[in-house]
């Protein structure tokens, strides 16, 4: 493990404390600048989404049935649930915003929405919902996100 302090991916500080260890030498570790936690070094697969995932989920065709894309809402509204005890408006980051059923709630909600998604395909369901800027397609290292913009 390189005992150097990791670079905050959300950002870009410097200074970061080390949580504690994870499987396949990776470590969680806790941004001072923002308080983001992240995993450090990041191992993304790019064959994480492939077809069998979207198979799982019942798609067909690019098309995800009704009812799961409910089920998920029904789901991400109990955790908004959850949130809205500390915080009632905003703008909330979500990252790994899949089909964007958290973000589609939380702009319902009356929250500033922004989403990042490494697949493709989620990424295009996400952002039919709430909106082509409000997700960016790939990591949050690449996203153009200003320091201090998310509550």
């Amino acid at each position: 493990m390189n005992s150097a302090y990791p670079t905050c991916p959300l950002c870009k500080g410097s200074q970061s404390i080390k949580d504690t260890s994870l499987k396949k030498d990776q470590e969680l570790w806790a941004c001072m600048t923002c308080g983001l936690f992240f995993v450090h070094p990041m191992d993304l697969q790019d064959d994480i989404y492939n077809q069998d995932y979207y198979r799982a989920w019942g798609m067909e065709n690019g098309v995800l049935p009704d009812h799961v894309f409910r089920l998920k809402e029904e789901t991400m509204r109990w955790h908004l649930g959850q949130i809205k005890r500390f915080f009632w408006k905003g703008r909330v980051l979500e990252v790994g915003s899949a089909m964007g059923s958290f973000l589609k709630v939380a702009q319902e909600e009356g929250f500033d929405v922004m989403g990042v998604e490494l697949s493709e395909t989620a990424c295009k369901i996400a952002r039919s919902k709430v909106g082509e800027e409000n997700v960016f397609n790939g990591t949050l290292e690449n996203a153009d996100i200003e320091p201090g913009s998310i509550d």
